[in-house]
């Protein structure tokens, strides 16, 4: 089986600091997420191009997804 999108909010460690982004891709074979980590910080409005987000593949065991809306 290849990637398959996955589209979920949530956290994770990277470099032992805690980082929010989300979860664009999954290999459900290999238990791997393509997280996106959004930069840390906080957003320049003035700037010419918004930040880039990290990307990063961890382990799913590593990723916590944030509570839906309304929890």
């Amino acid at each position: 089986m290849a990637w398959e999108l996955d589209g979920r909010r949530g956290t994770t460690t990277i470099g032992g600091e805690p980082r929010q982004g989300f979860a664009l891709m999954r290999d459900p074979e290999k238990g791997l997420l393509a997280f996106h980590a959004v930069p840390p910080g906080p957003f320049d409005p003035t700037a010419s191009r918004p930040p880039a987000a990290e990307q990063f593949v961890i382990g799913e065991e590593a990723f916590e997804p944030a509570p839906e809306q309304g929890e």
